[in-house]
């Protein structure tokens, strides 16, 4: 993902949260002076000959700026949304700032007479930000398959969500490592196994010398032993028509012996075997029947204990069904084992092995169908009572047809102390399936570190189908991350995400759904903080027809006392021509504040603010028929902590705008403001008074053309 895009994603809760358009040229103004004319109404005879014209031109001059406004957020909504294919997950998200848990200052109080001022209320600004949960360092547990999986974990990553999975090579990855030869799979080794490998191959070598096992690559081949060292060799030809093809083949080969050695002081015992079997029925030169096994065992002993151990065999069948000079199936199978002891108690071993069956059903020459299993185990003990410092088991099971790949890959290492505490886990499942019409992928990561207090562990399955309709992939994902910060405190990370697109034609269906939190707690404080975003949208050849959007976000700060903030966003947008214009559009948030400074479930202190922006456009002429903007916002206080409301205070704002021909030119715009105070001086929970002031103007355009234009406005008030 680039930046700029990276950007544009984490932009989704700001823009969605942020775009309150209290709109209205001096409103403040105007509410003062309302407040000044309480139950005064003043209607078009009224006007005053000198201030016509101005009070005309105001009237106009405010509808036409909130037509204005309404039209551009309608043709630039697309810039303030996540680009195509994007959704903000977590990454570049700021740290959120910290509430104070403090009682609120008197900046909340206002004078009776000033109940419909907006100023010092909650805004959008104290909303909080999305907690920041970084995935990578599990990801990194994948070793050399991270840049395979690169594309399709920059999900979780980055937010970038794929239309469908990276492209895989096959003859890279989904292979098998299993030839002739034998089995090499340290390329899925942690780097610390393999040193420790090393060590035990050099161990090996040193008491068994050539008939130590190879703990790099599993198998042994007895072509690289010379002739004169055989004891036994028995040899078996059976050529009936003696055309020089026989028809079968028997060979065996056996040498043994024992070596005493003072360097170091020991007994070396060893054997080495061969057997090797053909078969030509029809002594046509083309045999139906192979089979050569070599075998290699060895050990060391020293004052009657064994201290080394090694085994190397290989196995290879080759069947020719027919005849035809054409291998129709080939199985191979090695294995290796290696054991190593010292005086001190450190014992070192190791497996390595693996099976490989290949098929050539159509006999070109090219085996269609392949399937296998490689696996490797190493352990390293020490002290009298073995306790385990380090093992580690990787397992590599693959399959190949002619509609059909697959491969998975396990690898687990474990590493202890000396008491046979852990200190560190890590490993990971690595899944690959490859159908004819279907893709699907299976990542299952973690590592456990004891040491620094840190757990990882990452769950992604991703699906890919097509046919001859469309294509679908969808994209799940789940992690934690839980680690111990250098001042002290404990931190918890966890994201989950769940994306699915369809894909029809140029006709394109979203629907993602991403929670992430973080919870931080130690030295006496306690904070969390969470996200949910869910996108629905449809749109076709790059073009958005339909969205249903929506955050949440929240935060929760303890230290001393309780501070909560909670925000909520949400957006509509419907436009069945795709044309760029919305026939509606709805934008609304809400942020709401609260403290408990004594933490005893009691709130002290609320605060909300509610907003939303909604236009209907039927005729789809950029024209809005019907354009609404409510804004609400308000505050509770209970000062003595008895559940019972001490004083609340808000004010309700709502202007619409009509355009009912849709001719460009507003006929009628209405606003309204009220103001509200309750109070209960004896904290009983009855209310002791109220006091209402309410706001009200009118704007008609008698003509529909802008020549003539009426304006009515008035306050109001009631108090009990």
């Amino acid at each position: 993902m680039s930046e700029g895009k990276g950007k544009t994603g984490i932009l989704l809760p700001v823009v969605l949260i942020g775009a309150v358009l209290l709109s209205g040229i001096g409103l403040v103004g105007l509410f003062l002076q309302a407040a000044d004319r309480d139950g005064e109404v003043n209607g078009p005879g009224m006007m005053m000959p000198g201030t016509e014209n101005e009070q005309i031109a105001t009237a106009e001059m405010a509808a036409g700026e909130r037509y204005d406004e309404s039209y551009r957020q309608v043709q630039e909504v697309r810039d303030l949304i996540p680009a195509e294919r994007d959704m903000p997950i977590s990454a570049g998200f700021d740290e959120p700032p910290v509430p104070a848990a403090v009682p609120g200052d008197g900046d909340l109080t206002r004078s009776d007479d000033d109940l419909l001022s907006q100023e010092g209320y909650i805004d959008r600004g104290d909303s909080p930000e999305a907690p920041e949960v970084g995935m990578d360092d599990t990801f990194s547990l994948l070793g050399d398959d991270d840049d395979v999986l690169d594309g399709t974990l920059e999900l979780v990553r980055n937010g970038d969500v794929p239309d469908e999975l990276p492209s895989v090579d096959v003859e890279k990855e989904v292979h098998i490592p299993i030839t002739e030869n034998g089995v090499r799979i340290d390329e899925d080794l942690a780097e610390d196994v393999s040193g420790d490998l090393g060590g035990l191959s050099e161990e090996l070598e040193g008491v068994l010398g050539e008939n130590a096992p190879d703990t790099g690559s599993a198998g042994f081949d007895t072509g690289k032993v010379p002739l004169t060292t055989w004891d036994v060799s028995n040899s078996t030809v059976r050529d009936e028509d003696g055309d020089g093809n026989p028809e079968l083949k028997l060979e065996f080969r056996v040498a043994s012996g024992t070596v005493n050695r003072t360097m170091p002081n020991g007994t070396l015992a060893y054997i080495v075997g061969c057997e090797y079997e053909y078969r030509d029925s029809d002594s046509d030169g083309y045999p139906e029947f192979e089979r050569s096994v070599n075998v290699r065992f060895a050990n060391f002993t020293m004052n009657g204990l064994k201290v080394a151990e090694g085994l190397s065999y290989s196995e290879v069948l080759r069947n020719d069904t027919d005849g035809d000079g054409v291998v129709d199936r080939v199985e191979m199978r090695h294995l290796s084992f290696g054991y190593h002891a010292t005086v001190l108690g450190t014992v070192r071993s190791f497996a390595l092995g693996g099976e490989l069956i290949m098929d050539d059903v159509d006999e070109d020459g090219v085996f269609e169908k392949k399937e296998g299993t490689a696996f490797l185990f190493f352990r390293h003990q020490i002290g009298s009572s073995g306790v385990i410092i380090r093992e580690s088991l990787v397992l590599v099971q693959g399959k190949e047809a002619p509609n059909e790949r697959a491969l998975s890959k396990l690898a687990f290492t474990r590493l202890n102390n000396t008491r046979g505490e852990t200190l560190l886990e890590r490993g990971y499942l690595w899944s690959y399936h490859e159908g004819s019409a279907s893709r699907d992928l299976l990542v299952i990561a973690g590592r456990n570190d004891t040491v620094t207090g840190r757990l990882q562990y990452v769950i992604l399955n991703a699906t890919e189908e097509s046919s001859m309709e469309g294509s679908r992939c969808r994209v799940t994902a789940f992690g934690v991350n839980n680690s111990t910060l250098p001042s002290g405190k404990e931190r918890s990370d966890a994201v989950a995400v769940d994306y699915d697109v369809r894909i029809s034609g140029s006709r394109k269906e979203e629907n993602g759904f991403l929670a992430a939190a973080r919870t931080e707690k130690g030295n006496g404080s306690l904070e969390e903080s969470f996200i949910l975003i869910s996108v629905n949208r449809t749109g076709v050849s790059s073009i958005p027809e339909k969205e249903d959007s929506t955050v949440l976000i929240g935060r929760n700060v303890t230290n001393g006392g309780l501070n909560s903030t909670v925000a909520f966003a949400s957006r509509m947008y419907r436009d069945a021509d795709r044309d760029g214009n919305p026939e509606y559009l709805r934008e609304s948030w809400a942020v709401g504040r609260s403290e408990d400074h004594d933490r005893d479930g009691v709130k002290e202190l609320e605060g909300y603010i509610v907003h939303w922006n909604e236009l209907r456009d039927l005729d789809d002429d950029t024209n809005p028929e019907w354009n609404q903007t409510f804004t609400m916002m308000g505050w509770k206080r209970d000062t003595n902590d008895d559940s019972n409301i001490d004083v609340e205070r808000g004010v309700m704002v709502n202007r619409t705008a009509y355009d009912e021909n849709s001719n460009g030119t507003v006929e009628l715009m209405e606003t309204g403001i009220i103001g509200f105070e309750k109070t209960d001086t004896d904290s009983d929970g009855t209310i002791d008074s109220e006091s209402y002031i309410g706001f009200w103007e009118k704007v008609t355009d008698v003509h529909d053309d802008g020549t003539e234009i009426n304006r009515e406005s008035g306050t109001w008030s009631h108090r009990s």
